[in-house]
């Protein structure tokens, strides 16, 4: 599947925005930011099972892994 050119440049420096982070999880309005969508849009991707949500024992908040949304920007393509 052929990409724009414009879509491969932001999916790019989202990558390297991505691997800049000093930790790989993020909180669902995190994952929205990054992803550019609602944080609504996260719960929906869960619920499709499309994305995975984590429950961090330090935390007690739903986080997300950075190599998940990776694979899921990656199967967008």
């Amino acid at each position: 599947m052929n990409v724009p050119l414009d879509i491969q440049i932001l999916i790019d420096e989202l990558r390297s925005d991505i691997r800049g982070m000093a930790s790989p999880w993020m909180t669902r309005n995190e994952a929205a930011a990054f992803l550019k969508v609602d944080p609504s849009t996260i719960n929906k991707l869960v619920g499709r099972g499309k994305l995975q949500k984590y429950e961090l024992s330090d935390t007690g908040t739903p986080r997300f892994n950075r190599e998940d949304i990776e694979a899921l920007i990656q199967k967008a393509k």
